[in-house]
């Protein structure tokens, strides 16, 4: 007769636990494996917005071999399936319109199975102002750039040469700056970022 079964080691997500017992009689032991648990939902899940996109970033998970990526777009009731990561802990995802609301969620995935869905994240998709130019005018400067949709306003940054570092100027609600801080002689380089 055997005893009940006593767990021996305990399963993790890295590697399988073990369970023993004892025959009464012949004191046989008797040991059997217990499987590897899946692996737990990604964490701290991050958005990005990229140059050409939106960036996903999540915590590693021990014992996943790779990563399922899902997203739903604004009007859309079902998470779908995205793609697959094997290496590394973000993916890009270039299949975005500026102007629009998108939720992602990450799943890790190993031999044992694929872990539970978590609340996800979102973001609101805004691509980087384009077209940006540089007038010389009476009184300054005048800055323009290419209107995003999506964007409430425009922070405007300026650097000038010998500058290593782009120094913020100021935020527009319109798609032009006249940057009136400026000395003759002096050459200046302009960047612009869409701000919901």
């Amino acid at each position: 007769k055997f005893s009940e079964w006593e767990v021996k080691t305990e399963p993790t997500a890295e590697k399988v636990g073990e369970k023993i017992r004892k025959c009464s009689v012949c004191e046989y032991i008797e040991t059997e494996i217990i499987p590897k648990l899946k692996p737990v939902t990604p964490g701290d899940l991050k958005l990005t917005n990229e140059t050409m996109g939106i960036k996903v970033w999540w915590n590693v998970v021990p014992g996943a071999t790779s990563y399922r990526i899902y997203k739903r777009s604004a009007g859309q009731k079902e998470m779908t399936y995205l793609a697959t990561v094997t290496e590394g802990n973000n993916y890009f995802d270039g299949k975005v319109a500026s102007g629009n609301y998108y939720r992602y969620a990450v799943t890790a995935v190993s031999d044992a199975g694929e872990s539970e869905f978590g609340a996800g994240v979102y973001t609101k998709r805004l691509a980087n102002p384009y077209a940006i130019k540089a007038v010389n005018k009476i009184g300054g400067i005048n800055v323009t750039w290419a209107k995003i949709n999506g964007a409430g306003s425009y922070r405007v940054y300026r650097r000038a040469a010998g500058e290593k570092y782009w120094t913020y100027i100021c935020t527009s609600s319109t798609t032009s700056y006249l940057d009136k801080n400026v000395k003759s002689g002096t050459y200046y380089k302009y960047t612009v970022r869409a701000v919901s």
